[in-house]
Parts: structure tokens; C-alpha cells; sequence
């Protein structure tokens, strides 16, 4: 009996959520964000200030950023200029692309020009409706699965040929939030006050604030409140209940807590259990 080779692995890509290539304008300011699933973000042309849980990237040129599942994210763009944006948002089954979420990927020729052949194809295969994609009458399962096949070799071309980079920005501001974001992520299961935060932090409450609204665009409480529910989404996956995972993330009561879980995901925890884990 022949011994052949069996692959071990399933396939990677299981959607492609969006795609579209945009230019945003000067000044342009994307307000901070979480979702359950991978997110590109190309910068074909400009620079960009690129928030990314603690760390503030500064993008240029062919600069990719890769936010993995429950990873806060918020981008601006200069006052001086417009900057154009490819952004691809996918969910993929494995941990093979982690190490993508490390920094600032720069692309080469080829590679950029893969990336925009890739993003022609699904247009061409699917209508685009406020960035989400939706089957055009006309494809067929062979395009859709070229295109899949296409973009998960790129993501692994990526891994196998690109190091990320740290290309930081360095200024007392950006510290500052990096500073912070670590306090709080270091004080996740107390229950904290603006007024505790900033003591932590050795600054003043409106210092503090000023440092938010720059590199995430809401305030300090409602960016917390955001990192208790990413773990807190954690902690469901590890089969915690509502009321043990409102206990340890310091919260007044399960409703409380349901409540606020809403508000940020869109769905009450046990909705989201059964329908996200």
C-alpha cells in the first residue's frame, strides 16, 4: 500500500470580510476600533500615524500594518497632506500569519503589485457595498477559490520573506499613551477612576486626556472599558461564566457588565458566545 503525503493543515483564509483602496484626506482622523477578525492596512501612497494597542507606528510608502482579532486600532492621517489606503479585512483559522501582527511590514514592487492584482480580482468577482463584499451573479467557484488561494500565498509570501519592522513614533506624547496603555492593561481586573489612572500614570487628568483623544479618539475610561471586554472575550473563550467574568473584571453586577459588553460588541455576552466562540 502506497504511503502518500497527507497535508495536516485546513484552509487558512475563511473570509474576506472587506476591500477597497481609498484616499483619505489631509487631516483624516479613524476614531479606534476592535473586531474579531484580521485587518490589513496599506498605505499606497503617503504616510499615516497608525495606533496599534500600545504602540503608534508611522506609515509610508508601500507600509503595511497587520491588527490582529480583538487588537484595538486607530489611523490619522496628516495635516498636510491626503494619504491612499488599501485596507483588507479577513478572518483566518491558524496562527501561522501571528507573526504579521508585529510591526510595519514594507512591501516590494512585486508584492505591491500582487496585493493590486488581488484586489482587481475581487472587484471583478464580487459587488462592494460600504466595503463589504457580496457575490456578483456571474462568479463562479473557481474564481472565488483562485482569489482565496491567491491572497493566503501572499499573506505566507509575506511571512517567509518580510521582517516587521518597529518604526515608532518617539515623541513625550506617544510615550506617554504607550505608558499608559500598559498601566492599564497591567490594572485590567481593578475597577479604576479617571482620577486613579492618571496617578498611576504621573499625569494630569487633562494631559491624560489630550494623550487619548490624540492616538485613539475617545477617552480614557471608554478605551478601558474597551480592553476589560477584549478580555473579558478571552476569558468567555475560556469557559468563564458571565458572572466570574464580571467578578474579575471588577464590574458592579453581571447586568452592568452585560451592558457595557453590548454597547462595544453590539451583542449581550451569551448572544455573542453562541454565535462568535
Amino acid at each position: 500500500m502506497n504511503n502518500y503525503y497527507t497535508p495536516k493543515f485546513k484552509f487558512g483564509i475563511k473570509s474576506i470580510n472587506t476591500a477597497f483602496k481609498k484616499v483619505f484626506d489631509a487631516g483624516y482622523f479613524f476614531r479606534g476600533e476592535v473586531h474579531e477578525f484580521w485587518e490589513m492596512c496599506f498605505v499606497l501612497k503617503g504616510n499615516a500615524t497608525v495606533t496599534e494597542n500600545k504602540n503608534v507606528y508611522e506609515l509610508s510608502d508601500n507600509d503595511a500594518v497587520f491588527h490582529r482579532p480583538l487588537e484595538f486600532h486607530a489611523e490619522k492621517v496628516p495635516e498636510n497632506s491626503p494619504a491612499e489606503y488599501m485596507i483588507i479585512s479577513f478572518s483566518y483559522e491558524g496562527n501561522e500569519i501571528d507573526p504579521l501582527g508585529d510591526g510595519i511590514i514594507n512591501l516590494s514592487l512585486r508584492q505591491r503589485e500582487k496585493l493590486i492584482s488581488i484586489l482587481c480580482d475581487i472587484h471583478e468577482n464580487f459587488d462592494i457595498q460600504t466595503g463589504t463584499l457580496n457575490k456578483r451573479k456571474e462568479s463562479n467557484k473557481i474564481n472565488e477559490k483562485k482569489i482565496f488561494l491567491e491572497f493566503e500565498g501572499f499573506l505566507l509570501d509575506l511571512i517567509k520573506s518580510s521582517k516587521p519592522i518597529k518604526r515608532q513614533e518617539n515623541s513625550a506624547a506617544a510615550l506617554h499613551y504607550k505608558n499608559t496603555f500598559v498601566t492599564l492593561q497591567k490594572h485590567i481586573t481593578e475597577n479604576l477612576t479617571l482620577d486613579d489612572i492618571a496617578a498611576l500614570c504621573l499625569l494630569g487628568k487633562s494631559n491624560l486626556k489630550k494623550v487619548f483623544k490624540t492616538y485613539t479618539g475617545c477617552g480614557v475610561m471608554q478605551y478601558f472599558n474597551k480592553m476589560k471586554i477584549s478580555k473579558a472575550i478571552e476569558l468567555m473563550k475560556e469557559e468563564k461564566s458571565i458572572s466570574e467574568i464580571s467578578d474579575i473584571l471588577s464590574f458592579s453586577s453581571p447586568n452592568y457588565f452585560s451592558c457595557v459588553f453590548k454597547k462595544e460588541t453590539g451583542m449581550l455576552p451569551s448572544q455573542y458566545r453562541r454565535e462568535k466562540l
